[in-house]
């Protein structure tokens, strides 16, 4: 069996990429898979804290307003008053309330007409 007389006088290219070695050599399945263990471990320490904590709830002021359009598509902003909402002091919405820190940046509340 001899050699390809033609390939030993090949250069290596140094842009030619084998893909399939690439795709063998990053596990992409088990990245994925951590990657969705390790969300669900924090969810449910975050569930678990949250049933056992004394300061499960927290009130955040919203301060809601109209958005009125005019001619132009242009608006006009009109207040609607502000109310007291309550929230969980989690990291994940739970018992139907949202998180306190989602809901101090955004206390201001948008109603479109």
């Amino acid at each position: 069996m001899a050699e390809d007389p033609t390939a030993a006088d090949r250069k290596a290219d140094p842009y030619d990429v084998d893909f399939r070695a690439l795709a063998r050599a990053i596990p992409v399945k088990r990245i994925l898979i951590g990657a969705a263990l390790a969300l669900a471990a924090l969810y449910i320490g975050d569930c678990a804290f949250i049933h056992f904590s004394r300061d499960q709830f927290d009130t955040v002021t919203v301060f809601r307003f109209y958005a009125v359009p005019l001619k132009g598509n242009k608006l006009d902003f009109q207040p609607a008053g502000s109310s007291a909402v309550r929230c969980a002091n989690s990291l994940f919405p739970h018992f139907g309330a949202s998180p306190c820190w989602y809901l101090r940046k955004h206390q201001e509340a948008r109603i479109d007409m």
